[in-house]
């Protein structure tokens, strides 16, 4: 999702809120914005190694052990070249707390 669609429904939000009393309003309001802000954020999982995204939690938790450690090329099957780049995003996600 974009930063400025985020912020307006952040805003239109806050503005709703201050009117509407029912609970089952606010409820019902703030489930919508959710579902809005997830649906762009979900990563699209691909099977080419050279798309993954420093985001993609599940994808590049195939190429790491239970302990955290990168496994080996020989074990998950890559080229060279995208085993590089697999490792440098592991390593940027561990680096961003994304990954343990």
């Amino acid at each position: 999702m974009h930063f400025l669609q985020l912020f307006v429904n952040i805003y239109l939000f806050n503005l709703l809120n201050a009117h509407i009393q029912n609970d089952i309003a606010k409820l019902f309001l703030i489930t919508i914005i959710k579902d809005m802000s997830t649906e762009d954020n979900t990563p699209s999982i691909s099977k080419n190694p050279e798309d993954y995204d420093v985001f993609d939690k599940q994808a590049l938790a195939k190429y790491t052990t239970d302990t955290g450690k990168i496994l080996l090329r020989k074990y998950t099957g890559l080229t060279p070249m995208q085993q590089r780049k697999v490792s440098k995003l592991i390593k940027k996600a561990r680096h961003l707390q994304l990954l343990h």
